[in-house]
């Protein structure tokens, strides 16, 4: 069978019910539509601890292309990319260009628990 985005070409396929919706989402109670930062703005700044209990702030790396990775052990997708090493050379690559790479733990799981997790993905 073939699909196009609006309309299948037999009668008997069911209807394409994975089409965007119609607008972007919107902010509750924002009347405008959700707007992105643009290239080279300012973030906010936060500061969160490392691995080894040091604080880092991402006022740290300023002027820097800095990589926010939200990583959770317990996502079956973390565990795929990383099991077959695609984080780890997309890291190497972007560290090697002179980006800093920031991974943010955002699992259930604390520092304690994820570090015989940590050696065994670098």
């Amino acid at each position: 069978m073939k699909w196009s985005n609006q309309f299948p070409t037999k009668a008997t396929s069911p209807p394409n019910t994975h089409a965007p919706p119609p607008h972007p989402p919107r902010l509750p109670g924002h009347p405008g539509q959700l707007r992105r930062p643009g290239n080279r703005q300012a973030r906010p700044d936060f500061t969160a601890k490392d691995k080894d209990g040091k604080t880092v702030s991402l006022a740290d790396f300023k002027g820097k292309t800095v990589v926010l990775e939200w990583y959770n052990p317990g996502c079956p997708y973390v565990k795929k990319f990383y099991d077959v090493g695609a984080m780890q050379n997309a890291q190497k690559d972007a560290i090697g260009q002179g980006v800093v790479w920031l991974v943010i733990n955002s699992g259930k799981h604390k520092l304690n628990d994820a570090a015989g997790y940590l050696p065994r993905h670098p």
